[in-house]
């Protein structure tokens, strides 16, 4: 197939004008979130799409989703090297919905965890409702913690998994197939290798680093990520006492997302977020072909 005869400018932007607008349309039409998307998946059904077009009377449709699949590669190397994954505190009432909102708007977050504790599914529903409203207005993942019944009832984009809290099957067979499941591997690479052979969308690791949020039973360390980002394509996240000034290795180690909490919400909310999307900015991960 002739590629047209447009200036190399007019063809990128040309390129990711499309690529844009069928990764819009992709999403809408398959109920997909625009976080923790993993890119494999998509380029996949880009690639099945452009399969499609290729016929002698579709022949612009494939070249416009042959330039969209180009772009769609060109962006994902051209994004940020680790994306934020926020981890609510567990007092969630009051006024923490408005600092949600805030958090948010202060710079780019990929998924927002709902977790609580101690209390029953009803109230945390109610609790959960008007977080996941915010989420959903500003394009952000909202996951929930431990509970897939919780997860179901809300229609959240996803449930993440402790090595207690059921299996990625059953999650999988009752949040249907767009769901995003995610699983704390801890230090272990056959849980997180058993997790993706059972269908996870990502695997975290952790603690790295002491966590006033919960008490540190495992210790990962950076060799973890290593192994991981030189092998397989599913996303990792990396959590645990994570902060603004500690991240910049896990960055370079492989972490697709740092999984934060208290380093957000024990302050000023707005200003943690901007520091740590300065910190994952400054930081763009150096590979062996750079």
């Amino acid at each position: 197939m002739e590629r047209l005869a447009v200036r190399p400018s007019l063809t990128l932007v040309l390129a990711k004008n499309a690529a844009a607008e069928f990764v819009k349309r992709l999403r809408r039409s398959h109920n997909l979130s625009a976080s923790l998307l993993p890119l494999r998946p998509l380029r996949e059904t880009l690639s099945l799409e452009l399969s499609a077009a290729c016929n002698p009377h579709n022949q612009g449709r494939a070249f416009c989703l042959q330039q969209a699949i180009r772009a769609d590669k060109a962006a994902s190397m051209a994004k940020l090297s680790s994306e934020l994954y926020l981890i609510s505190p567990l007092d969630v009432s009051g006024t923490f919905p408005e600092r949600l909102a805030r958090a948010l708007d202060a710079g780019p977050v990929a998924a927002f965890q709902f977790r609580v504790k101690g209390i029953d599914e009803h109230a945390a529903a109610t609790l959960a409702e008007p977080l996941q409203r915010i989420c959903a207005d500003r394009d952000v993942a909202f996951i929930v913690n431990d509970s897939i019944s919780l997860a179901k009832r809300l229609g959240a984009d996803g449930v993440h998994l402790g090595q207690d809290d059921g299996d990625v099957k059953d999650a999988r067979e009752r949040l249907g197939r767009n769901a995003q499941i995610g699983v704390t591997c801890h230090d272990s690479r056959h849980m997180a290798m058993d997790a993706g052979d059972q269908g996870a969308d990502y695997v975290a690791f952790g603690a790295f680093f002491p966590s006033s949020t919960k008490e540190t039973k495992h210790v990962a360390g950076l060799d973890l990520l290593e192994w991981w980002q030189s092998i397989f394509e599913l996303p990792c996240v990396a959590i645990g006492g994570i902060t603004p000034a500690n991240c910049p290795p896990l960055i370079q180690a492989g972490a697709d997302f740092l999984a934060v909490s208290n380093a957000v919400w024990n302050g000023d909310e707005a200003a943690n977020v901007a520091a740590f999307f300065e910190a994952i900015r400054a930081n763009p991960r150096v590979t062996p072909d750079d």
